[in-house]
């Protein structure tokens, strides 16, 4: 079987939880809706291509900034309510802005997996990987993927292997953090709003620990594939 693989780099990254209103918090590892955003935009696709992705990376802390945050842009400008506005048809609609706390993951290595449904895919995106036609970004827009490496490489499945990073897999009774992670969303036709269908609960373990009935590459990498 085979698999894509993406070695690669960020500096100062965030990928915002959902529903983090108070601050900017950031899961500790990109979830698969991000993931497959960037290798969507890396190879023009204009709709969604199934592929399983796995996760893996070695985050080194985890350190607060600022931020300007602008809301609102629903109602009409009110003085006193609104400081900024924009006019859109003769109609001034109201903004607020203000700082935000953000959580952001400082220097973090990553080693992402990527598995198309359609295996005649695979030397397409990689090549769209090793040669994008404009600069990727895994996490927020100004969040550039530093990629190192990209390798299409053979993996099999195995008894047990001894995580060498950090990774979201299944929870099967192992100690861990819990996330939701978002996969794949659909646009509504008349609303045009995002909505997730595909929502799935992984386990969030350090490097060193032991999983049991995993894949695992070439080069010893494991994949936990969603």
């Amino acid at each position: 079987m085979k698999a894509i693989r993406i070695k690669a780099k960020q500096s100062m990254v965030n990928y915002k939880r959902p529903m983090s209103y108070v601050s900017g918090e950031t899961y500790p590892l990109p979830p698969y809706s991000t993931v497959i955003g960037m290798v969507h935009a890396a190879c023009g696709f204009t709709s969604y291509h199934p592929m399983k992705i796995s996760v893996q990376g070695n985050p080194r802390s985890v350190i607060s900034d600022l931020q300007i945050k602008y809301s609102g842009g629903s109602a009409t400008y009110e003085k006193g309510r609104h400081n900024l506005f924009v006019t859109f048809e003769d109609k001034k609609i109201g903004y607020t802005s203000g700082p935000f706390n953000v959580e952001l993951i400082t220097e973090i290595d990553l080693v992402l997996h990527i598995v198309p449904d359609n295996e005649e895919e695979i030397p397409f995106i990689a090549s769209a990987l090793q040669k994008p036609k404009n600069y990727l970004a895994l996490g927020r827009h100004e969040d550039l993927l530093n990629i190192l490496d990209v390798s299409i490489v053979e993996y099999h499945q195995k008894d047990s292997v001894q995580l060498p990073n950090d990774m979201y897999i299944y929870p099967d009774g192992q100690d861990g953090t819990i996330y939701k992670l978002r996969k794949v969303y659909r646009v509504h036709p008349k609303t045009h709003l995002r909505g997730f269908q595909e929502v799935y609960k992984m386990l969030y373990v350090g490097k060193g620990t032991f999983v049991f009935d995993i894949f695992e590459d070439e080069d010893k990498y494991p994949l936990c594939l969603v």
